[in-house]
Order: C-alpha cells, then sequence, then structure tokens
C-alpha cells in the first residue's frame, strides 16, 4: 500500500501500524475507531494522522463501499508520498504541485529542476519514487 502521505517527524505514530490501519478501514469499510498508535523514534506525523483519519473514517461511513474505496484512492493519490525530510532537499511544496499534477493527468510528465531547500524532501527517495511513477504511468 502507498502511505497517504504523511511528513515523517521525531517522535510520531509508528508508521507499519498507521499503514497497517489505513489498508483495513479500505478493505472492510467499517469505520472503526483506530487503535492507540506506538510513538516511533521516526514516524508519520501525529496531528496529521488524527485529521485524516478522522476525514477517512467519515468518508467510509457516509459513502456506499465501492465509491468510498474510490473517494479515499482520490485523496491518498493527490498527497504527497511520504518522503522523510531532510536538512537540504527538494522543495516540498514543488514536489507536492508536480506530484499533484502528475496524478491529476496521469501523463508522465517530466519533473521539473526542483528548487533546494531547508528541511525539504529527500531527494533520492523523491527521485526514486518519480522514477518509479513515469515508469508506470509509460513513460
Amino acid at each position: 500500500m502507498e502511505p497517504i502521505g504523511f511528513e515523517l517527524v521525531r517522535r510520531g505514530y509508528d508508521r507499519h501500524e498507521v499503514d497497517a490501519y489505513v489498508t483495513t478501514l479500505l478493505a472492510t469499510k467499517s469505520p472503526a475507531p483506530p487503535p492507540e498508535f506506538r510513538i516511533a523514534w521516526r514516524g508519520y506525523d501525529r496531528e496529521q494522522v488524527d485529521t485524516r483519519l478522522a476525514d477517512l473514517r467519515r468518508q467510509v461511513a457516509s459513502t456506499p463501499s465501492e465509491d468510498a474505496h474510490r473517494a479515499v484512492e482520490g485523496v491518498r493519490t493527490m498527497e504527497p508520498i511520504g518522503f522523510e525530510l531532510v536538512r537540504r532537499g527538494y522543495d516540498r511544496h514543488e514536489v507536492d504541485a508536480y506530484l499533484t499534477t502528475l496524478f491529476a493527468t496521469k501523463s508522465p510528465l517530466p519533473p521539473p529542476e526542483f528548487r533546494i531547500a531547508r528541511r525539504g524532501y529527500d531527494r533520492e527517495q523523491v527521485d526514486t519514487r518519480l522514477a518509479d511513477l513515469r515508469r508506470r504511468f509509460g513513460a
């Protein structure tokens, strides 16, 4: 499963537990409350997770099951992919904008030259993931 796009932070929710819960939520389409996630040294941002899971649970509860999966799938594909933040990495806003365009058009547009910014996305992770996505979309 692809991450939903939570930022990785110190003392965040355990990534594997959150991913497992989201997988179960999407598979069962049952808005059961999330478990108490363990706090990990490097995990998903807790506030983002809590907010997003509340939204996803509402979507799943309020839409028919097949439509719920499609609605959540659309949310997942429009979000950042969970890149680690590093001291000097690719500008987060530029990467997010490119990913939004890539998923909206499903066209293998070549990525622009991203600016290097403080607290940006890990360059190697972004380059690897973008190459995979472009191959998937036919580049």
